[in-house]
């Protein structure tokens, strides 16, 4: 179970990623513009130079801060076999998700954001992180119909955005449990500065092709204008990727996704005040439903045993657990990070 150490770090962990998240999203949203820096791969490009120049700058000066490089060092084409693949859904979620903002408000991206949870689930059951029960099946499909609620309720809607911002989702949920698995469920279970000092320079390689094809000659002319913001711009993302890394290592891939609700509700409300986005009330109602199945989510997971918990399951026709122990292995079992219940059973004396 949790210890309040842990409980407190993974709290501070999502208040830190919550406020740096939502302000590099309206940051990017804000360059994006057809008359700033509307280059989503060059600028993604950006964020992975600095990411990797920071991150080799803090290991000259801090190697106490990386205590996992020397056995990462000792293993390069294991982790080139992880990171080649984890860098190409890293790169095609962040340059997508960039380039949405071109097509739709920040408002109804984070609203789309919301079925994160749903892919992120049905990802960790497959992968065997997760367990699948009605329960759970039936919060998942709460969330759903919000999530649907929100996206059709959309004044503005936009085809093309929608579809490049669910690819990008589906890139970013995978990279996600593959991050979670390089971080805590494989031998190396790398600390979240080296897994960023090895994934900026494998994402660079996959970018690097991606601005083969798309680079345009306005880039030079706008980056001499813009580079000012830039600058904090990629700055904010490399503190943005550490603090990713450090919030699923202590956590989940899912109760990362878990801590990107509380996140919408705090971008959708800025993006209205600055950007001026306006909600239909479908959207608003079906934004209240999915987040109230967000929490109840939550609460199943941090009170299991609760009177309303054991009710819902009853009513679902569920098996009650004949008793505390059992309760507590069924969610000991779960939080393990992609952990098959076989390898749990053989590791139970």
């Amino acid at each position: 179970m949790a210890t309040g150490n842990t409980i407190a770090m993974s709290v501070f962990l999502c208040a830190i990623y919550i406020g740096i998240s939502a302000g590099l999203i309206n940051f990017n949203k804000y360059l994006m513009h057809q008359e700033r820096f509307p280059f989503a791969m060059v600028l993604t490009t950006g964020h992975m130079i600095i990411t990797w120049m920071c991150s080799i700058t803090l290991y000259i000066i801090a190697p106490s801060l990386f205590p996992t490089m020397g056995k990462a060092l000792e293993n390069k084409l294991r982790i080139t076999k992880y990171f080649m693949p984890l860098s190409l859904l890293f790169a095609v979620g962040v340059v997508l998700s960039n380039q949405a903002y071109m097509y739709c408000s920040v408002a109804f991206l984070q609203f789309m954001k919301q079925g994160n949870v749903v892919i992120v689930f049905l990802l960790s059951c497959a992968m065997g992180s997760q367990t699948c029960n009605r329960l759970k099946s039936t919060i998942v499909l709460w969330i759903v119909i919000g999530c649907c609620m929100a996206v059709t309720g959309e004044l503005h809607f936009v085809f093309i955005g929608f579809a490049i911002q669910l690819v990008s989702q589906s890139a970013e949920c995978g990279k996600n449990i593959a991050q979670e698995w390089v971080l805590s469920g494989s031998d190396l279970k790398l600390d979240p500065l080296t897994y960023n000092t090895f994934m900026a320079p494998a994402c660079l390689l996959v970018l690097s092709v991606g601005n083969y094809f798309t680079f345009s000659s306005e880039v030079p002319a706008r980056l001499a204008i813009w580079w000012p913001y830039l600058l904090p711009n990629a700055l904010m993302a490399f503190a943005l990727n550490v603090t990713i890394s450090m919030l699923i290592k202590t956590t989940s891939a899912m109760g990362f996704a878990l801590a990107g609700v509380v996140k919408d509700m705090v971008i959708v409300t800025a993006s209205c005040v600055i950007f001026g986005d306006h909600l239909a009330m479908e959207q608003i109602i079906g934004f209240s439903v999915s987040t109230c199945g967000i929490f109840m989510w939550s609460y199943c997971k941090i009170q299991a045993d609760s009177l309303m918990v054991l009710k819902a399951s009853r009513f679902l026709g569920m098996e009650e657990p004949e008793n505390s122990t059992k309760l507590e292995k069924a969610i000991e079992e779960e939080v393990q990070p992609l952990m098959s219940r076989k390898a749990l059973e053989k590791e139970d004396p």
